[in-house]
């Protein structure tokens, strides 16, 4: 599952995970949309970005996917994050997009 504000960046996530073999089961564009989103589909991951606008940013999504979906891995996605935050289970800068798949896979493991 993917959230971020900005469609280009769900459209390359999307592309990149679906020719790794990855099912994407929902994309959302705010917090709030990717909490409902969360709870329905049931994601082994979420991609989260941090900064998002419409109240509920990428940090509060998580937590809430986290309580709501037990057993979810969140990936912290941002140009922001050096780091992984408290939050998320693992992160990726956005300058790095191309590396989302062989993040997941290493995750999985």
């Amino acid at each position: 599952m993917i959230i971020d504000d900005d469609p280009d960046v769900r459209h390359a996530l999307r592309l990149l995970l679906e020719m790794d073999g990855f099912d994407v089961r929902a994309e959302s564009e705010t917090g709030a949309d990717g909490l409902a989103a969360a709870i329905a589909s049931r994601p082994a991951f979420v991609i989260v970005d941090n900064r998002m606008p419409g109240g509920m940013d990428g940090a509060t999504a998580a937590r809430s996917i986290k309580a709501q979906v037990p057993g979810t891995t969140i990936v912290a996605f941002s140009g922001s994050v050096e780091r992984t935050p408290e939050w998320a289970d693992a992160h990726l800068r956005k300058d790095r997009i191309t590396q989302i798949g062989a993040l997941l896979e290493q995750i999985a493991r």
